[in-house]
């Protein structure tokens, strides 16, 4: 929480990245394999209200765009009781990485 009682904004990026995890467990994709994996290049993150603790949330989320050697995830944070007004609007965009060749 921040000193005014909110969700700190950094806790967004936790709560797209362990979205993002809980996707690829459900699709049975591995984050890692071997020395290659799946990596945030860039996350966006648009706060639409204040989030109050505690609170429940749902996070949706969908692939947006595909590339040869990444691909966005769209995400829209709600508060579990008020599922029609979004918290937070998030873009992130994962890039496939290969440890070996460092890029």
């Amino acid at each position: 929480m921040d000193a005014f009682g909110h969700v700190n904004n950094a806790t967004f990026a936790t709560y797209v990245e362990d979205a993002m995890i809980s996707m690829f467990k459900r699709w049975n994709l591995s984050q890692a394999s071997g020395n290659r994996s799946v990596i945030a290049a860039s996350l966006k993150l648009d706060f639409k209200q204040q989030l109050s603790h505690p609170s429940e949330i749902i996070v949706g989320q969908r692939i947006s765009r595909m590339g040869t050697t990444s691909f966005d995830i769209q995400a829209v944070i709600y508060k579990k009781d008020t599922p029609n007004s979004p918290i937070c609007e998030t873009l992130l965009t994962c890039v496939c990485f290969d440890y070996d060749e460092q890029k």
